[in-house]
């Protein structure tokens, strides 16, 4: 019962929250779920999205908070993106496994697509999570020079 009592509770604050920042984890190549949840939201969410102040995400996630604080309206487009990609990968004879290919390589193709050369818009509004290497730690980056230094921390 006092679980119960305490979800309750937790959903009216969420409701009566003005202002929500949505975060996408990272997940590889369950990426497409972050995809299918973005789409959801701004389609059947529209309340919900009209009070995210904030995008946030790390890896696969990264690009579908990109997309979002950016260039909503590609959503879909960009889910049709990621069925390419995946036809791409299963003609290869091992998959993303294949020597000689990157799926790095295929994001960008496609990713230049989607982002706008202007990504003002993105300062302070999208936080993309990398890790630095050494020493080892992670960073939230909310600043980006222009498109390519966007691109840049997406794909790290």
């Amino acid at each position: 019962m006092r679980i119960t009592k305490l979800l309750f509770n937790r959903i009216r604050e969420f409701k009566e929250a003005k202002r929500i920042n949505l975060s996408f984890s990272g997940c590889g190549f369950l990426g497409a779920y972050n995809f299918g949840a973005a789409y959801c939201l701004f389609t059947e969410s529209k309340n919900l999205i009209s009070r995210v102040d904030r995008f946030s995400g790390a890896s696969a996630g990264s690009l579908v908070a990109a997309l979002c604080a950016l260039t909503p309206e590609k959503i879909d487009s960009a889910i049709e993106a990621l069925y390419s990609i995946g036809d791409e990968v299963h003609s290869l004879p091992l998959g993303a496994m294949t020597p000689g290919y990157y799926i790095s390589e295929s994001l960008l193709k496609h990713m230049i697509n989607f982002l706008p050369e202007d990504v003002s818009p993105a300062q302070n509004k999208l936080f993309v999570s990398v890790t630095k290497l050494n020493p080892v730690n992670n960073v939230l980056i909310n600043n980006f020079d222009d498109r390519n230094h966007l691109m840049d921390d997406l794909l790290l």
